[in-house]
Parts: C-alpha cells; structure tokens; sequence
C-alpha cells in the first residue's frame, strides 16, 4: 500500500512525475502528476500576484478543484466551495464572505478560466495564465508551499436539498482527520486503482471520496463524472472503485444489458441516501 500523505503534506516528490494523475475511460492517463505539479505552480505564482484573500472554487472537473484548492491553501487563503452556480447561490456566498474572486472550469461571467492550466502546463497559449508559464517550468517553484492545518479553512455548503444552502465552516486538520480515517479503511483497496465518481466533489462526500482520498492515497481520478450505466460498464482499468449515489446504484441495477467486466471487483461506495438492501444485492450480482 502506498505511503499515505496528508494534503497539508504533500509535496512534489510524493510521487514520480510519470505516475498517473487522471485517467480516461479506456485507462489511458490524460494528466501525470508532474503535469499536475506545473499546473499548480502557474496558479499559485498568478494568485500570488492578486490581493483577494477568500475565493469560491467550482468545477466541474475534479482535478482542477484540486489544482485551485491546493494553490489557494498554500498561500494561505481562504476556499469557499458553493454547491453549485446557481447566481443566487454565488452572490450570497460573495456577500457572506466577501469573496470577490472565482475559480471554475464552467462558462460564468468573471470567473477565471481554469482549463486554461493545462494548455500553459504544456507550453501552449493560455489566456489569462501566459505570463506565468515560467512558473511551471523545472524549477524550486515547482515543489509545494507548507500549509498549517489548524489555520487553513474552506467553507462548504450543504446541498439544500432540506431547505437553503447552509455554510459548513471547516479547518484543513479537520478535513484531514476525516481522509486519514477513511485510508485506513480503505487505503489498500485503491492501491493503483482509478477513482471514478457520480456525485460531485463540490459536495463533502464527493470532495472526500473523489478528490482528497485519491489525492493523499497516490490513487489515479477519474477524468469524468459517470453519468450513465453504459460509462460505468466502459470502465477497463484493472483496479477500479466508483463514488456514487444510492439513485445511481438503482438506475444501475434496473438497466438491462449491462455487461460489466472489471478485471477484479470494483470498490464501490454509497451516500447520500438509503441504499435498499436488494439493489445493494443486484448490483454486487
């Protein structure tokens, strides 16, 4: 089992460059971890430059939420995680925490454009991110900044599904807790598996199970959210393990033709809601 690393540290050499960071559906890798190093570097040294103490990350892709999560957190900023894009949702966030600033990957008026990481990572033109290429460069700036994790924060929302958006203040050591306790569980199940999820990071299930986990395990993410059967029957690497909703596990089990051919079982996990015990069964079966 690979050594665990606490997201506080982690650093450059937690694993070799070639090692796969993000994997397709046929299992090719789209991002390795130093790519995913240099990615980090250019947001930092550009978010170094700006003032904005708090900022709202989201994302639709799980690996730029880690990008823009671990920059902002050496740098010792404040993440404010929004459930979702909504503009109600965003203004009141912006007002609650005085957060002018937002990281996405999703077409919102302002927000700082994300996917353009991966074209300035591999040397290439990349909006707002040009002038600090250099930064991801082989160079001391590539290693990672030390984090405190009783001072570093983020505040998460619930999903509102019972009510309004309610903030969910946490301290990084807390966070931290929670992913050291869920290795140990599991931490041997997803040696060189690929994490695949339904749900999404945005939310705390997600964000532990999708992004966190993965991310101190040494485990590969998956470079999509499966949303249907037929994608999580393509799954072809031989370790995999797939973070879903009980709603997920039902339209599984109810679809007809599903051949799945996972090298050896997949781990799979549930939340979100009360898994019936026959569908736990027909999906196993």
């Amino acid at each position: 089992m690979k050594q665990f690393s606490a997201i506080s540290q982690l650093n450059a050499s937690s694993r070799t460059a070639g090692d796969p960071m993000v994997r397709s559906i046929s299992g090719d890798c789209l991002t390795d971890w130093q790519a995913f190093c240099r990615q980090l570097a250019i947001l930092r040294s550009w978010l170094a430059a700006r003032s904005e103490p708090v900022w709202l990350v989201h994302t639709h892709d799980t690996d730029l939420f880690l990008v823009a999560a671990l920059a902002l957190m050496q740098l010792g900023r404040e993440l404010v995680v929004p459930g979702s894009l909504q503009p109600g949702l965003v203004d009141a966030v912006r007002k609650d925490y005085a957060a002018s600033g937002l990281l996405s990957d999703e077409d919102f008026p302002g927000a700082v454009d994300l996917r353009c990481l991966r074209q300035a990572a591999a040397g290439q033109a990349a909006g707002v991110f040009n002038a600090w290429q250099a930064a991801g460069g082989d160079n001391p700036e590539l290693d990672f900044l030390p984090v405190d994790p009783e001072r570093t924060r983020m505040v998460l929302y619930t999903s509102g599904s019972t009510g309004q958006p309610k903030a969910v203040p946490k301290r990084l050591e807390q966070v931290e807790a929670e992913v050291r306790n869920l290795h140990r569980q599991w931490g041997a199940s997803l040696e060189g598996a690929t994490v695949w999820a339904t749900v999404s990071h945005q939310h705390f299930y997600g964000m532990l199970f999708q992004a966190f986990l993965p991310l101190c395990a040494g485990a590969a993410i998956g470079g999509e959210r499966i949303s249907y059967p037929e994608t999580f029957a393509a799954l072809v690497e031989p370790s995999v393990a797939v973070v879903c909703s009980p709603a997920f596990y039902k339209r599984l089990a109810e679809t007809s033709g599903i051949d799945c051919r996972f090298a050896r079982p997949p781990l799979l996990f549930s939340s979100g809601g009360v898994l019936p015990p026959e569908i736990a069964v027909q999906v196993k079966a």
